[in-house]
């Protein structure tokens, strides 16, 4: 049976073949609020107004920074060059780049806190793809006697349960506190905060849909029956309601009489909760205000600060994360001393690491190859020796 035969038998056998009922394991760790954060589907459906926002900014990042791999030996970490391992990144899946892959193992993480990743084999018991896995569609976890993660258990296509194999996931999560084998997102956090700004958003979209200014109260002092007054309301919202109908006139007749009604002092304090509410948010993402461009008269300095800021605390912790989840449950089937790290993404370190190297050069600490190596480059045939001549080319 070729390969492309054995992944199409796979796949039935993974939607439809072996199928029994999964244990529902209960007592996911939720927020309390109208939204239910802590339902996956509900996580997922919160990508919109500030968390889409901090989310995406997140996801741009973490899918642009490149990733380097290493051999250790002998207490020592060797670059690799050339394996199969970045032929596997460079397309996980048939549907796939790595930043598409990359960007989607963020946002996962970001909206629900875990990623979910299908491991498909080649003939060589090796991994041949990655296939993202929704994360509504996960019912729980088989244990063994130690409490480890024996098996995954996840709803197919055809509503059908299924059970895989922790050798055949990628399994990367925030860990909750109440129960670390599970995930926490961060807007579980701030569950409260998503909660008034989507009330915030519902309110305005109302607003604007009804008059997009304030309310009118249509008086008469003749009584109308039911259908006189249905058929007034039916021509009012026809040729009035809605923004694009503003300030249209009206005329009235039947003894009418339109009596604007204000808005409360209590309707703008609801509304300028929006940016207690946006606050809150990136704040639980780790996300300046000043990557989103609402920061105003930014200045070189000031924008180089935010980006190290955001770089730091936001974006170096998912990456290395990722290089810890992918280091130990898939380049581990190739081999145990490999190991994935991302570059730095932190603007500063990486001009600090340039002066430190110049200066470690020119002290005769370091050679010209083993600054080449840590900066990805490959070593020159001269480059093991002192560093004595500072006007040789990279061309020599």
């Amino acid at each position: 049976m070729g390969y492309t035969d054995r992944i199409r038998t796979w796949a039935r056998g993974f939607f439809t073949k072996g199928s029994r009922p999964a244990k529902i394991h209960q007592g996911w760790p939720h927020s309390i609020g109208f939204t239910n954060v802590g339902n996956p589907t509900k996580q997922m459906e919160a990508y919109q107004g500030w968390v889409y926002a901090a989310v995406t900014v997140i996801a741009r990042r973490v899918a642009g920074v490149d990733f380097d791999l290493f051999v250790r030996r002998q207490g020592t970490r060797e670059q690799v060059q050339e394996h199969v391992f970045f032929n596997l990144m460079k397309r996980p899946n048939p549907n796939m780049t790595l930043r598409e892959f990359k960007y989607i193992i963020s946002i996962n993480l970001d909206l629900t806190g875990v990623f979910y990743g299908l491991i498909v084999d080649n003939t060589l018991a090796r991994p041949q793809e990655i296939w993202p896995l929704p994360p509504q569609n996960f019912l729980g976890f088989d244990l063994d006697g130690r409490g480890a993660i024996k098996n995954f258990d996840f709803i197919g296509h055809d509503g059908q349960a299924r059970v895989l194999s922790k050798e055949e996931v990628v399994y990367l999560r925030y860990p909750h506190p109440l129960e670390p084998l599970r995930g926490a997102s961060p807007i579980q956090a701030q569950a409260h905060a998503y909660d008034i700004d989507l009330a915030i958003r519902v309110f305005q979209r109302s607003f604007f849909q009804n008059s997009a200014r304030p309310d009118i109260v249509l008086t008469t002092d003749k009584r109308l029956t039911p259908e006189e007054a249905e058929r007034i309301l039916a021509a009012w919202r026809e040729k009035h309601q809605g923004a694009a109908r503003s300030f249209t006139p009206a005329l009235l007749d039947s003894g009418l009489r339109a009596v604007p009604l204000s808005v409360s002092s209590k309707d703008f304090e609801f509304l300028a909760l929006s940016g207690w509410t946006k606050d809150n948010i990136l704040a639980a993402y780790n996300v300046p205000e000043g990557k989103l461009g609402l920061v105003k008269d930014v200045n070189r300095a000031n924008a180089l600060g935010i980006d190290i800021t955001f770089n730091s605390e936001c974006i170096k912790p998912r990456l290395d994360l990722m290089d810890d989840g992918i280091t130990t449950q898939v380049l581990s089937r190739y081999d145990e001393k490999l190991e994935m790290i991302h570059k730095n993404p932190v603007p500063g370190d990486s001009e600090f690491k340039h002066k430190r190297n110049i200066e470690l050069l020119d002290r005769g600490v370091l050679t010209i190859n083993e600054v080449r190596v840590s900066e990805g480059l490959k070593p020159l045939p001269w480059g093991d020796g002192p560093y004595a001549d500072k006007n040789i080319s990279e061309e020599d």
